[in-house]
């Protein structure tokens, strides 16, 4: 049987507490609104893989000088609230595989030292909102299965230099691949499947130079595979499966020496394109 309330509400008077690390542990029920007491000092909380429910206490802005804060792979539900935007200092935050709903809040844009951004698995939907262009130091945005809609704004993504995984896969995000994302030129995974994409693949892509992981499978993305692709020199995963690509698969490919894994299947594919 889980673990509940007053194992946490005593570690309130820990008045130079600054890491907890209660994660993997068999912790549960309503997440205590004690949480927002704790020492002003907290740079590190971890409190994933637990059985948490409840919603994000009001109050927690107060620990300001959070610089990790990980609540993943719990029940925790409600929305995002909007003053999570206090945490200037924050540079991890991790609420993937919990029951979330509601939007991304435009606060979001204030935690400009943020590196990691880790939504996937919740009931986020909605856009990826304007204010997170303010996000230059991104390393991980990983917004995967959730119910996010609307184009992939590319005027914002394009701006992350610093990006090395990008997973936005199992959305219902439409309209084209934008052709900004070539100027991320440290991505090294880019998962987009299971949306609902259309357009061609821009040959922009090859701007990605590090580029291992490229996913697109289950879309509706059209036209022919660039030869472009062949200059990936470093791509290890390729997935196009379940979209409607003509043409041939381009000689370019030989290029490909560390390629491990090539999906092409259920496509209008119709050789080898010269």
């Amino acid at each position: 049987m889980p673990l509940i309330g007053p194992s946490i509400d005593s570690l309130v008077n820990c008045s130079n507490l600054q890491s907890l690390s209660v994660a993997f542990n068999d912790l549960g029920g309503v997440l205590p609104l004690s949480v927002a007491n704790f020492s002003k000092e907290m740079i590190h909380l971890y409190m994933d893989y637990n059985h948490f429910s409840g919603i994000l206490p009001h109050g927690i802005e107060n620990l300001v000088s959070l610089n990790i804060l990980q609540f993943s792979n719990n029940q925790l539900t409600g929305p995002i609230p909007e003053h999570i935007g206090q945490f200037a200092k924050l540079q991890v935050l991790s609420l993937g595989d919990n029951k979330f709903t509601g939007y991304i809040p435009s606060s979001i844009g204030n935690l400009t030292l943020l590196s990691d951004i880790y939504l996937s698995g919740n009931r986020f939907e909605g856009t990826i909102p304007s204010s997170m262009i303010t996000l230059r130091q991104l390393k991980t945005l990983a917004l995967s299965n959730n119910r996010f809609s609307g184009r992939m704004p590319g005027e914002i993504l394009g701006q992350f230099f610093s990006l090395s995984v990008l997973d936005l896969a199992n959305n219902s995000f439409n309209g084209t691949i934008p052709f900004e994302i070539g100027s991320l030129i440290n991505l090294q995974q880019l998962q987009l499947s299971g949306n609902r994409l259309t357009g061609e693949i821009p040959g922009t892509i090859s701007g990605c130079v590090v580029l291992e992981d490229l996913n697109l499978q289950g879309n509706l993305i059209t036209g022919s595979i660039p030869p472009s692709l062949g200059k990936l020199k470093g791509l290890k995963n390729l997935n196009l499966s379940h979209n409607s690509l003509s043409g041939g698969i381009p000689s370019s490919f030989s290029n490909l020496k560390l390629l491990q894994t090539l999906g092409l299947s259920n496509n209008n594919l119709s050789g080898w394109k010269c």
